[in-house]
């Protein structure tokens, strides 16, 4: 049943569907608190971005005397707001509509995506990361609100606990920190030296069980295990932050001064989910 057929059958469906404004209205609030710029990114591109193992969606597009050239919806606002950043934009977000091909419908993947970016500067990563702590409470405090007015409960904006399929996580601020080298260790018993070298990786992906051939490459073998192994354990009390991920799995991010064999990017997950990086 299409949504707008739920909302007109059973109204009091109306309460959970504006939760989503709240969260639009709480994230607004946030940066402009903090001194950032809304600003607007295109949704039509003459070129498509470059990460190999995302699939865009290309149109054509043709003008009154009818000559024709391509076009594509943009996978991420990434190189837009950097373009920004690089003319002296200062501290920016934004909140648009991004676009994955080749992924299918599921409880993870839409093909159409509302996505909310931003950029600190000055800052390095680690502030970004402190936004999102920062962000996240913000917006559980703002969203108890609207839900404690609306079923006229006693106010609980105070709350740092999330409830999530029956389970109780706590944003309380600082969030669990590690590094990828760290995870691999303690979710896979990998060390960092196999972790980083081919013939290693592949050796103890295939002793663990996974298809690994002479044509397996590292990143391949580096994904399964990172999936399977890593992801679904992070985030079991309340949000991680995974860390300093290898510089091929780290495009556009700068190299760490003091290990450049990694790249200073983080992802942060709850509940075994990626909810930004």
């Amino acid at each position: 049943m299409k949504t707008f057929q739920k909302l007109k059958q059973n109204p009091d469906l109306w309460g959970r569907y504006l939760v989503r404004e709240k969260v639009i209205d709480a994230i607004r609030a946030y940066f402009k608190a903090e001194g950032f710029h809304e600003v607007e990114v295109p949704l039509l591109l003459p070129t498509p971005s470059t990460e190999p193992f995302l699939e865009v969606f290309k149109t054509e597009l043709k003008d009154d005397q009818g000559r024709r050239w391509d076009g594509f919806l943009p996978s991420s606002p990434e190189f837009a707001l950097k373009k920004l950043l690089s003319a002296g934009s200062g501290s920016i977000f934004t909140i648009t509509k991004s676009f994955r091909n080749g992924e299918g419908r599921s409880s993870r993947h839409n093909p159409e995506f509302t996505i909310l970016e931003w950029y600190r500067t000055p800052g390095d990563y680690m502030d970004v990361a402190r936004d999102f702590e920062g962000l996240m409470i913000h917006i559980l405090k703002s969203v108890n609100r609207y839900i404690s007015k609306s079923a006229n409960q006693i106010n609980q904006d105070n709350s740092e606990i999330l409830r999530y399929q029956g389970k109780e996580y706590s944003l309380k601020i600082p969030w669990e920190r590690i590094s990828v080298a760290e995870a691999f260790e303690k979710y896979a018993g990998i060390d960092v030296e196999t972790m980083l070298d081919e013939e290693k990786l592949k050796i103890a992906g295939k002793e663990k069980g996974y298809q690994v051939s002479e044509e397996t490459t590292w990143e391949e073998v580096w994904n399964q295990i990172i999936a399977n192994e890593i992801e679904p354990k992070l985030g079991q009390k309340g949000p991680t932050i995974l860390y300093d991920y290898p510089v091929s799995q780290a495009a556009l991010s700068k190299k760490k001064v003091d290990d450049p064999r990694f790249a200073e990017r983080f992802e942060v997950f709850m509940a075994g989910l990626e909810l930004g990086k």
